[in-house]
Formats: structure tokens, C-alpha cells, sequence
């Protein structure tokens, strides 16, 4: 769930006796950034972290993409707010990216008659 309670993405490292260790990377606050993240992420080809979120912003959930700073810190920024119909709403099983860095995912909601949809975004 994270410190707010609405969402985190996290990093696993080994430990050396077979444990790992968890590091939150970022915390969702609510409001315009999404909140409740329940699928995968993908890297881009420049490290970049690609996700979903099920709810939030709109109130249709959100297409983000976490952006390392250095120094082992993050920067969140909601590049696709899903709009429900005709737009999709509710991504519940994150994306796929092909070789030319376009991603791919579906919704359980929103198209054009609110049966969900399949999409494409290009960052």
C-alpha cells in the first residue's frame, strides 16, 4: 500500500543471506497523480519507468512514467489521464512496450460502448 496508503512502487535488492530488502522508489499522494497501482511496470530504452494506476487523477486511473534524478531518487508525472468513454478507464493489467518504445494496454472500462479497450501509447 505504501507510507499514504493508496499505492507505492518499490524496488526488491538481495540480501546476502537470501532475504530481500524493499526500497519504496515512490508513493502515490492522491488526487492528480493516481493512486492504486495493481499491474507491472516497463523500462523505455532510457531506464525510464512506465505504469498504470486504477484509479485516480480523473477518476479513471492514469498512464505514468517514473523518471530517475540521480542519487537513487524518482520523479512521478502522469503522461496519459484516462478519461472513460470514448477514452478507456480502469487499467487493471499494465503494458506491453515493442521494440519501437510504443506501449500497449487494455482497460476493463471506457471505449466507445464502456466494454473496455485496447490501446496504444506513444511517449
Amino acid at each position: 500500500m505504501g507510507p499514504n496508503g493508496i499505492g507505492a512502487v518499490y524496488k526488491l535488492s538481495p540480501r546476502p543471506v537470501g532475504e530481500w530488502e524493499e526500497n519504496v522508489i515512490y508513493s502515490f499522494q492522491g488526487g492528480t497523480d493516481g493512486n492504486s497501482p495493481i499491474s507491472n511496470l516497463v523500462f523505455d530504452t532510457a531506464g525510464n519507468l512506465y505504469g498504470t494506476t486504477s484509479e485516480g487523477c480523473l477518476g479513471s486511473g492514469t498512464i505514468f512514467v517514473l523518471s530517475p534524478v540521480g542519487g537513487g531518487q524518482w520523479t512521478e508525472t502522469v503522461v496519459h489521464p484516462f478519461q472513460g468513454p470514448p477514452d478507456g478507464a480502469f487499467s487493471y493489467n499494465g503494458m506491453v512496450v515493442d521494440r519501437l518504445g510504443n506501449f500497449y494496454g487494455a482497460t476493463v472500462h471506457g471505449g466507445e460502448n464502456d466494454d473496455g479497450c485496447i490501446y496504444k501509447f506513444t511517449p
